[in-house]
């Protein structure tokens, strides 16, 4: 290795000037175009993209939740009901929860639901074999955003009694979620807005 390079330098004392001068001329001008054909690239760029036009859709939907195991009844029987309903679409909405309880040969309704103090639950109707209850406060209608749920918490109590009861071919209840779209006027009370909800065409 020495020797190579004492030949290698033995060789560059022997050159002339102007071959020196060629010799560092060429070294430069590799190791900058070396410099300027990395520039050049590291330079170069480009981009293309593509728009789809997608629109905002709606899914306008629920869950309802709570449903219990069936049991004897007898007047006076008392059993704790909870349904749920969850706004599983992409709309605000206003909702109900119904009995339908079944009416006695005299007219009244075979059961009473009594929500638990503080549900958030308000009475609409009890009457014609039906319990209607909407999810409000004080203040009126309340809106269960896309994700939520309101709960209802109550006890079902069988009040018909004596030759009623005895008479009855059924004594089933049929718990129904109801959801309409807050996107009606400003004021609505939950007798007007649930009226809307079967105009419509709800169950």
């Amino acid at each position: 290795m020495k020797k190579k390079i004492q030949s290698w330098s033995e060789g560059w004392r022997k050159k002339s000037a102007r071959q020196r001068a060629i010799s560092l001329g060429t070294v430069l001008g590799c190791f900058l175009g070396a410099v300027f054909l990395a520039y050049a690239a590291s330079s170069l760029f480009t981009h293309k993209s593509f728009n789809i036009p997608f629109t905002k859709g709606s899914v306008f939907s629920i869950d309802l939740t709570g449903s219990i195991a069936g049991s004897e009844v007898v007047p006076g029987t008392e059993v704790s009901v909870s349904p749920s309903i969850e706004n599983t679409g992409t709309d605000s909405m206003y909702v109900f929860i119904r009995f339908d309880v079944g009416v006695t040969g005299s007219g009244g309704n075979v059961y009473s639901y009594t929500p638990d103090e503080n549900s958030g639950w308000t009475e609409v109707s009890s009457s014609n074999g039906s319990l209607l209850f909407v999810y409000a406060d004080s203040s009126g209608l309340v809106a269960v955003e896309p994700g939520d749920s309101a709960d209802l918490s109550g006890t079902l109590t069988c009040i018909a009694a004596g030759s009623d009861f005895v008479n009855l071919d059924s004594v089933a209840v049929k718990v129904t979620g109801c959801a309409i779209g807050t996107d009606g006027e400003e004021g609505e009370n939950a007798a007007k807005v649930y009226a809307d909800y079967i105009e419509l065409g709800g169950e």
